[in-house]
């Protein structure tokens, strides 16, 4: 994960390919059950590392050449996937979700402080 990260911002720096990661953190009742279930429908694309922060599970999605409306889409599909087989929300479901665009200043330092911070 951590070089195909390092791989994704010389792209972004290079080229301008944008890419984004997506950080997902399950602190509600069932966080290990959807996680779990999210992993079995990654996308070929999309890279996926999970963790645990404070024995809460998180993911950081990867999204190689996304932009901004690929992205979007990519939390669009996930919103729904989470109605139809969850039947709840982000909010309901108690998902924090954040995005790091790699034209950020330092996007892995951004994700360092989000992990820290949960």
């Amino acid at each position: 994960f951590s070089e195909e990260c390092a791989r994704m911002l010389r792209l972004e720096e290079k080229v301008a390919m944008p890419s984004h990661m997506v950080v997902l953190h399950f602190a509600g009742d069932r966080g290990e059950e959807i996680a779990a279930n999210f992993l079995r429908i990654k996308r070929g694309l999309d890279l996926y590392w999970q963790t645990f922060v404070k024995d809460v599970p998180v993911l950081v999605v990867l999204l190689p050449f996304a932009s901004d409306s690929a992205k979007d889409g990519f939390l669009d599909r996930l919103r729904g996937w989470l109605a139809s087989n969850f039947r709840g929300d982000f909010i309901s479901l108690n998902i924090g979700v954040h995005v790091i665009s790699f034209n950020h200043a330092d996007p892995m330092g951004k994700l360092a402080q989000i992990l820290e911070s949960k």
